[in-house]
């Protein structure tokens, strides 16, 4: 009775074993962000408490260790503690976050690491076009104003609107160049900022990356650790899913969902990272003590083992029919959260 359960847990254990062995483990310890996180909603972040600069340090009292793991933590968690300032503060998260969350899948990632303001593009239209700017370029002073990070430059800006003031960039490495700018009535440059990789910021000194490379002797014990942190985290959203004030029902999905766990554009990580989180879902949710499913099976093969006689035939058959119509009603519910944000977003 338990052997599709097995057989899902051993599958997801297997490859997260054999990818620890593949690709190591790459991260940024979330201590190394020596300024704190960026804000990019403002919203989601005032409702969680959360604001630009701030250093997130635990959540429900379990310290924070990578960044990636910090948006997963904020969605199973109740309390968030975070040093503001040199402060430490302890905030209790509102039951219903996560349904703000869902209102917009794109924002769920509201933090972003603070980075630093490289110019992308310069559009056509510009004011500052024939300036001497240059793609690449990294903004370190606005007129008076020292900035090191991109998300400090509005506030900057605002104050030499209309303006015209000097732009301190670094070019092409170390090369420091002050050029002269037209700062517009909305506060802009007229500039787009550009992506900053990871190896640029540890060379700023913005963050560290650390990266743990696996022998096959230990993988076994990282995948291991993986499988039941993936397994501990899903049970932890389980739980809020049945809490109604919560939200979290909102997000329940079927095979569109499902579909859009795995990425756009062929990456191998990613596939086998969400094959084995699938197949532990399944290994859960089959051993869920409902009638039809396996778990609601073994029930009954317990109860017969205890009491040493078997349920009356009756009573099996009208479980079963309960049992089919929760999922019946579990199936056409989250397909149904599918097509409703399919019309609806």
């Amino acid at each position: 009775m338990l052997g599709g359960v097995i057989v899902n847990f051993v599958l997801a254990i297997i490859i997260f074993i054999c990818m620890a062995w593949a690709y190591g483990k790459e991260y940024v310890p979330m201590d190394s962000l020596k300024d704190g996180v960026w804000v990019v909603e403002e919203k989601i972040g005032n409702k969680a408490g959360i604001q630009t600069g701030d250093k997130i340090i635990a959540v429900d009292g379990d310290p924070i260790k990578e960044f990636r793991s910090v948006f997963i933590e904020l969605v199973n968690g109740y309390n968030i503690t975070i040093e503001r300032n040199g402060q430490v503060i302890e905030k209790e998260l509102p039951e219903d976050f996560i349904a703000t969350l869902i209102e917009d899948e794109d924002k769920v990632q509201f933090l972003q690491k603070r980075m630093p303001f490289v110019i992308g593009k310069i559009p056509d239209e510009s004011q500052n076009k024939d300036s001497g700017l240059k793609v690449a370029d990294r903004v370190t002073r606005i007129g008076n104003d020292e900035l090191t990070y991109y998300d400090e430059a509005q506030a900057i800006l605002k104050k030499y609107k209309g303006q015209k003031i000097d732009l301190q960039v670094v070019r092409d490495g170390n090369n420091r160049m002050t050029i002269p700018v037209q700062i517009s009535d909305t506060a802009t440059i007229g500039v787009r900022p550009g992506a900053v990789s990871l190896d640029d910021m540890e060379d700023l000194g913005l963050l560290k990356i650390e990266t743990i490379e696996y022998n096959f002797f230990q993988a076994f014990p990282a995948g291991i650790d993986q499988g039941i942190s993936v397994l501990g985290s899903y049970v932890k959203q389980l739980g809020k899913i049945f809490n109604v004030n919560t939200g979290a029902y909102k997000g329940v999905g079927g095979f569109a969902s499902i579909a859009k766990m795995y990425p756009d554009s062929w990456d191998w990580a990613a596939f086998w990272s969400t094959t084995a989180f699938i197949s532990m879902i399944l290994a859960f949710m089959n051993i869920l003590p409902i009638p039809a499913l396996d778990g609601g099976h073994v029930i009954f093969l317990l109860y017969e083992m205890v009491s040493g006689r078997k349920p009356a035939d009756k009573f099996l058959e009208y479980a079963q029919m309960v049992g089919f119509f929760l999922l019946l009603g579990l199936l056409l519910f989250a397909n149904g959260n599918d097509l409703f944000k399919w019309i609806f977003d």
